[in-house]
C-alpha cells in the first residue's frame, strides 16, 4: 500500500510538474503580428456624418427622436438602440421560388393594407435612399442596427413601385432605380458581414422584380435603362475575395475586441456569457485554466489568420484543440467565434452573376 501511495503521489507530482511546464511556456505570449494590429484599428471614416446614410439607418427605428440625430448618438454611446417606432410585421414577402411580380400583384391587397399601417415607415425609408452614400461605423458586437423596420420599409417600397411600374407610371421606375442604388451602395459601404447579407438579400429580390418587368413590360424600363446600367456595374464587378476579405476585418476587429476586454481573466467571462461551454464546471477553475494556458496575442494573431483565410477555416477538432499544449484556450475560442463562411461568398457570388445577367438583358433592350 506504501508502494502504491508512493507511486500515485509520483504520478501527481509528475502531472502537476508537467502542468506547470506548460505553463509556463503558455507565458511566453508572440508578438502581434504587423497584420494583426492593423486590422485591430477600426477602419477610417471617408464619409462625412451628415452625409453618412448610415447614422440614419442605424436610428430608422427611433420612436422619439430624427432618425439621424438618433443614430448618430447611439453609435457614439455604443449602446442600443431605445424607444423603438411602432410598426406591422405583418406583411406580404415573396416567395423563394417563382415570381415575385407575380405574387406581388397577386396579392395587392394585403400589401395595401400593410402600406396604409406603415405610413411613417415608408416615408423614413424615402429620407433614408436619398442619401447618396452610405459607410458602416462598427463599434461593438452587440451594437447594431435594428433591421426589422427598414426591412419592412424596403419590402414595402419595392412593392409600390412594382404597382406603379404595372401602372405605366414613369415615377415609380425611377423611385426602383433609387431603391437599387441605395443597396448597392450599402452593399460596398458594409463592413460587416450581417450588414452586407441584408444589402444582397435586398439587391436580389429587387434585380429579380427588373428582370421580370423586362421580360412582362420591356417599354417601361427603357426609360431608366442606361441608369439602371450604370447602378449595377458596380455589382458586376466586385471582387469576391478581396470583398470578403475587407468582410472579415470587419468580424475580426468585433471579436478581437471581446478578446481583449477578457485578458487573462477569460474564465470569469466564460462562465458568464455565451463562450461558456459548460457550466458545470467552476469560474475559478476556468480562470485558472486560462491564466496558464491562455496567450492573448497569439489568440488574435490566430483569430486574424482565420479570418483572413476567407473561407478556408482552420481546424477545430475538439480533442486536438484541447489537448493542445501551447494555447489551448485561445485555440478553443478562435473555433468557438468561427462560421460557416461558406455561405455568405457564395451569396456575393450569386448576386454578382444576377447582375452580369441583367446586365446583359438590358443591353438587348431596344
Amino acid at each position: 500500500m506504501r508502494w502504491l501511495a508512493w507511486t500515485l503521489a509520483a504520478l501527481l507530482a509528475l502531472v502537476l510538474v508537467l502542468v506547470l511546464i506548460l505553463g509556463i511556456l503558455n507565458h511566453f505570449d508572440e508578438n502581434l503580428e504587423p497584420t494583426t494590429q492593423a486590422w485591430l484599428k477600426p477602419e477610417p471614416q471617408t464619409v462625412s456624418p451628415q452625409g453618412n446614410a448610415y447614422f440614419y439607418f442605424y436610428g430608422f427605428g427611433s420612436r422619439d427622436l430624427d432618425p439621424a440625430a438618433a443614430g448618430k448618438l447611439w453609435v457614439e454611446q455604443n449602446q442600443a438602440p431605445q424607444k423603438p417606432i411602432a410598426f406591422s410585421y405583418d406583411r406580404p414577402k415573396c416567395p423563394k421560388t417563382g415570381s415575385c411580380l407575380d405574387y406581388t400583384l397577386a396579392h395587392r391587397a394585403e400589401f395595401d393594407v400593410s402600406i396604409a399601417a406603415n405610413t411613417e415607415i415608408l416615408k423614413r425609408y424615402q429620407a433614408l435612399i436619398a442619401y447618396p452614400r452610405y459607410e458602416e461605423v462598427i463599434t461593438s458586437i452587440n451594437n447594431i442596427p435594428q433591421y426589422a423596420p427598414i426591412s419592412t420599409g424596403a419590402g414595402l417600397y419595392l412593392a409600390q413601385q412594382t404597382f406603379g411600374i404595372a401602372a405605366h407610371q414613369r415615377d415609380a421606375g425611377n423611385n426602383l432605380l433609387h431603391h437599387l442604388q441605395f443597396w448597392t451602395e450599402a452593399l460596398h459601404g458594409s463592413r460587416s458581414l450581417l450588414s452586407a447579407m441584408i444589402a444582397a438579400a435586398q439587391l436580389k429580390q429587387t434585380m429579380q422584380v427588373v428582370n421580370e418587368f423586362i421580360e412582362k413590360q420591356p417599354t417601361d424600363m427603357l426609360p431608366i435603362k442606361v441608369e439602371l446600367r450604370a447602378a449595377l456595374q458596380p455589382l458586376t464587378t466586385i471582387d469576391q475575395q478581396k470583398f470578403m476579405t475587407h468582410l472579415w476585418q470587419g468580424e475580426f476587429y468585433l471579436t478581437a475586441q471581446v478578446l481583449q476586454s477578457m485578458g487573462h481573466n477569460i474564465g470569469d467571462a466564460m462562465g458568464d456569457g455565451p463562450l461558456d461551454q459548460d457550466r458545470s464546471i467552476p469560474d475559478k477553475t476556468k480562470s485558472a485554466f486560462s491564466w496558464l494556458f491562455y496567450q492573448p496575442n497569439a489568440t488574435l494573431n490566430l483569430l486574424r489568420r482565420s479570418r483572413e483565410a476567407n473561407g478556408t477555416p482552420i481546424s477545430c477538432d475538439p480533442v486536438r484543440t484541447m489537448l493542445h499544449p501551447i494555447n489551448p484556450v485561445g485555440r478553443i475560442l478562435v473555433c468557438i467565434s468561427q462560421p460557416d463562411t461558406s455561405k455568405y461568398g457564395e451569396r456575393i457570388a450569386a448576386m454578382r452573376q444576377s447582375a452580369i445577367q441583367l446586365t446583359d438583358k438590358l443591353d438587348k433592350l431596344h
